[in-house]
């Protein structure tokens, strides 16, 4: 798709937007796994370094594409712009934090070779047919690698962002909270639904 954008004609002005990991509101089927590790106290730190992530919380990201779109500006056109929050989230943190939110202890620090010993053997059963391990090689190498995006180009066009990292932990937790209530009330109503047709 960029290829076919960078080589045509057009005569309208455009950018293309590259979104990093976007999280909150939503639940995307992701974060939903990795709230159930935490709550279960299966989610684990691997060794003693901070991980730092330049990931975008969903209403910035919202934010910055409405931003883009109504740009005039130079600097703007054919250009190639990253979708994230300026300060990079410390995956260990966020993941503590949300662990004493479900009023639990901080997650626990496996050693590094026990994540990787781990890791090889979700290899082994996935590739055995159980596809939900939730530690694999390539999910261990993401989650031991810093990744971070210098934020200077999105920065000069959408400049503040109006969510802080406060305000968006808590409200994806608490949308989290929502959604889990709406799909028992939803599961609730159907099952009398059907016990009304079968009376």
């Amino acid at each position: 798709m960029e290829k076919i954008i960078k080589s045509s004609n057009v005569k309208f002005e455009w950018c293309i937007i590259r979104p990093t990991t976007i999280w909150g509101d939503g639940l995307q089927n992701h974060f939903k796994l990795f709230l159930i590790l935490i709550k279960k106290n299966l989610y684990f730190h691997f060794g003693k370094n901070k991980i730092y992530k330049s990931y975008g919380y969903v209403k910035n990201t919202v934010f910055q594409i409405h931003k883009l779109s109504l740009t005039k500006k130079n600097f703007f056109n054919k250009n190639i712009f990253y979708l994230f929050d300026y300060t990079p989230i410390c995956l260990n943190d966020f993941s503590d934090k949300i662990s004493i939110f479900y009023k639990k202890k901080k997650n626990i620090t496996l050693p590094l070779f026990i994540a990787k010993w781990i890791s090889i053997m979700g290899d082994l059963l996935v590739f055995a047919g159980f596809k939900n391990f939730p530690l694999q090689s390539r999910r261990f190498n993401n989650l031991n690698k810093s990744f971070i995006i210098k934020s200077d180009k999105i920065k000069k066009i959408c400049e503040k962002l109006p969510y802080d990292h406060q305000y968006a932990l808590h409200s994806f937790l608490e949308s989290y909270k929502i959604n889990k209530e709406i799909k028992k009330n939803y599961i609730k109503q159907n099952l009398i639904k059907i016990n009304e047709l079968l009376s």
